[in-house]
């Protein structure tokens, strides 16, 4: 199983994993209620909350922001757990037996240095399953990378998406339309007004220009949303940045959102870069992990059956 753009070689660059997280001075208190299931595979709150800890370095607390956190990290976790899945089904990954024999090799060399895994699972605050689909998820997903992440890839990968990895910039102007709170009510009211704004100004009914100043909750409103020059990881948020960078010159984006509200971009001049694909390795290594493990959770995800804890 591989995506259509990349050919298989025996060429394969060496790639770093974290095998787990380090475990925290004091004991997880284990979470066993279950989030959300992913083809009957639970994925339960403890196993979220030890993806806090490795990303974020603290615990989740019962506040509206870090429960909007504890969602994308689930939602992240089901990414992971369907890329598994497709993983389990390919020859491109690794059998649940040889996952099993790895549990059993690290289990044994625990108790060779009087830790035991009833231990560790404790202060990662999980059970033996979510350890066990961990195991198997690092060995797959490192055997994959290793068929896939090759210079014949990566060069490809770099044809095909040169403005986000030459160094090039961006002269942008943005329209920003703000939530007038945080609840989801004010949130989509939000989007719904910079969907029609997009519609109206992609039908010609207004200048870019005139609505930045007209509508614009943003200081550049005053000079027609005119943010000046940007580079492709910086100063602006991802999201933001790479949608500009998707465009042409006097496109205008969908609605972005950022954490200030929905952005409608638009790219005013362009100057292309002079990096090579070498030259952008570290983050085109990265760019290509991505894609490739958004288009194997998407395709299991067509066939998947996804089921929220509430019904959602």
């Amino acid at each position: 199983m591989f995506p259509p753009l990349f050919v298989p070689t025996a060429m394969a660059i060496a790639c770093c994993f974290a095998v787990v997280a380090k475990p925290p001075a004091a004991a997880a208190d284990a979470d066993s209620r279950v989030v959300v299931r992913v083809n009957t595979v639970p994925i339960r709150a403890g196993e979220v909350q030890q993806l806090a800890r490795l990303t974020l370095k603290r615990d989740l607390a019962d506040t509206d922001s870090d429960r909007r956190l504890f969602r994308l990290l689930a939602e992240e976790l089901v990414t992971r757990e369907l890329a598994r899945q497709a993983l389990l089904k390919s020859k491109w990954g690794v059998g649940w037996e040889t996952a099993l024999l790895e549990c059993r090799r690290r289990e044994d060399a625990w108790k060779e240095v009087g830790r035991s895994l009833e231990e560790y699972l404790r202060q990662q605050g999980i059970d033996r399953d979510a350890w066990q689909r961990q195991v198997h998820w690092q060995l797959a997903w490192k055997r994959y990378l290793e068929h896939f992440v090759t210079d014949d890839n990566l060069c490809s990968f770099f044809d095909k998406h040169r403005p986000h990895f030459d160094g090039g910039k961006r002269h942008v102007a943005h329209i920003l339309i703000k939530p007038d709170s945080s609840s989801q009510d004010d949130i989509e009211t939000a989007r719904r007004k910079a969907v029609t704004l997009q519609r109206r100004l992609a039908a010609g009914e207004l200048a870019f220009e005139q609505a930045a100043k007209r509508f614009s909750q943003s200081p550049s409103s005053a000079t027609g949303g005119d943010l000046g020059w940007i580079e492709r990881r910086q100063p602006m948020p991802e999201s933001f940045s790479k949608a500009a960078f998707d465009l042409k010159v006097g496109q205008i984006s969908d609605p972005v959102r950022t954490v200030f509200g929905f952005h409608l971009i638009r790219v005013l001049e362009a100057k292309p870069g002079k990096d090579t694909w070498q030259d952008a390795r570290p983050e085109l290594e990265k760019a290509l992990r991505n894609y490739l493990l958004k288009w194997l959770s998407d395709r299991e995800r067509e066939k998947a059956e996804v089921e929220w804890a509430g019904g959602e």
